[in-house]
């Protein structure tokens, strides 16, 4: 986590900047429950990318990526702002407010 204050009402939470900063992520495919899909995370061009292949073998079906649970701090704030981009693939983005 590379958490610093922009200003009085921002804060970056996830700032990939360089490799150490996708540390807090793990990888979490279907091969946990028996698959074969395969995925990973790494940083070009100072972004975040996952990239992977999904495979139905073996009632799989699933990849993901996740960080840590952390504090943030984030009580006085309003809301999130996520800058991604997509392959325009579907995905789904899961945020949690506590553990």
């Amino acid at each position: 986590m590379n958490a610093r204050k922009e200003n009085d009402n921002e804060q970056i939470i996830f700032d990939f900047q360089n490799d150490k900063s996708i540390e807090p992520w793990d990888n979490i495919d279907d091969v946990v429950m028996g698959g074969v899909s395969s995925s990973k995370m790494s940083i070009e061009s100072n972004m975040a990318v996952f990239a992977g292949n999904v495979s139905l073998e073996n009632q799989g079906g699933f990849a993901s990526v996740r960080s840590k649970p952390q504090d943030h701090r984030l009580g006085g704030y309003d809301g999130v702002v996520i800058k991604l981009r997509s392959d325009n693939k579907q995905y789904s983005l899961r945020i949690r407010t506590t553990q």
